[in-house]
């Protein structure tokens, strides 16, 4: 049982029994929650891409829709990124993430980032019907970058899927990001025409170039 009546006469005696002495600076400076927050966004972006983009940084396009989107997110909900292999959109993409997902710190704020194939093998049909929530937190996302829209092996039940996917968000303009290295011609022949069309009021960027993993 605590002898001491007061609080902080009891925690001063237990600092002195523990060699603590409260009046002295920590030797490092505490974070902010604007750091943290921070620090905890630069670490997802390097586990979920394996360090490729830590230091991604959006071209002067891409940062044009930025500020647009975060002067009026409604007005411009969705930035689609196309070009041949290698040309970095994906590179813009995370940077784009990066930027508009810290611009919103203080506030509850989600994002999530998938691709096209991995999206489908998310999707595709368990025995322990999982694959039936595994949409769930793509179409609630409040930022969601689709990585290589088009790409992979699909089905019907993926077409259905993405069909929802796209057409929830842009329902309801929220934040997303896509990328393609399809012409238009075979991204709607393989996304279908209801979801290439929800792609056509998008910020559309084109990347050229040669491929940057050959040239680097």
């Amino acid at each position: 049982m605590l002898r001491d009546t007061s609080l902080h006469a009891t925690i001063q005696r237990v600092c002195a029994e523990r060699g603590i002495q409260p009046a002295e600076r920590l030797p490092w400076e505490p974070l902010t929650r604007r750091a943290f927050q921070t620090e905890q966004l630069a670490a997802v972006i390097h586990e979920r891409w394996a360090g490729r983009y830590d230091h991604a940084q959006p071209e002067p396009r891409v940062n044009t829709w930025i500020g647009q989107h975060l002067a009026n997110p409604t007005g411009h909900p969705a930035l689609f990124l196309s070009g041949t292999t290698g040309s970095g959109k994906t590179h813009q993409a995370v940077a784009a993430a990066r930027v508009i997902a810290s611009s919103r710190f203080g506030g509850p704020y989600t994002w999530a980032a998938t691709t096209h194939p991995d999206l489908g093998d998310e999707l595709r049909p368990r025995s322990d019907d999982s694959h039936e929530h595994a949409l769930d937190r793509y179409l609630n996302a409040d930022l969601l970058l689709l990585d290589d829209l088009g790409a992979g092996m699909t089905t019907p039940w993926m077409t259905d899927c993405v069909q929802r996917l796209v057409d929830r968000r842009w329902t309801r303009r929220m934040a997303t990001i896509y990328t393609t290295n399809l012409p238009p011609d075979q991204l709607r022949a393989a996304v279908g025409d209801r979801v290439y069309s929800r792609l056509g009021d998008t910020t559309r960027v084109t990347l050229t170039g040669t491929d940057r993993r050959w040239t680097a």
